[in-house]
């Protein structure tokens, strides 16, 4: 079960140097950031208590594993603040599944990313 006092940002994408560019300019905001690249890693991300909100790479979540069906569990029924991206526009999709979570497919726009997250962040603590 994902823990209620969840502070940081958990991103997760298969690529690295994806990881690695969002990671650095969320940190450079001010945020503390956990990267993974699997469905596991963020329910370990979660349970650990990291997850005031997430980053999700659409690729991710397209098997139907139970890691994928727990995740997506997870982020409808605490809700926990995401935003999908993809560079597949199609996946905004997807992203009616997560709670109407924010969609991006323009993963090179690291500051829309950064202003998704900062007023999904605003809008969780005012809620």
């Amino acid at each position: 079960m994902v823990r209620l006092d969840r502070s940081g940002i958990v991103v997760a994408h298969r690529r690295a140097p994806v990881q690695r560019v969002i990671r650095t300019n969320l940190q450079a905001d001010g945020h503390a950031v956990t990267t993974t690249a699997t469905a596991g890693g963020v329910l370990a991300a979660f349970r650990a208590g990291w997850g005031a909100a997430l980053i999700l790479d659409a690729d991710i979540i397209r098997a139907e594993s139970d890691d994928v069906l727990a995740l997506k569990r997870s982020i409808v029924a605490e809700p926990i603040p995401t935003v999908l991206v993809s560079w597949d526009a199609g996946d905004w999709l997807m992203a009616r599944t997560l709670a109407g979570a924010p969609f991006i497919s323009r993963l090179d726009d690291v500051e829309g990313i950064g202003r998704t997250v900062r007023e999904l962040l605003e809008n969780s603590v005012s809620a």
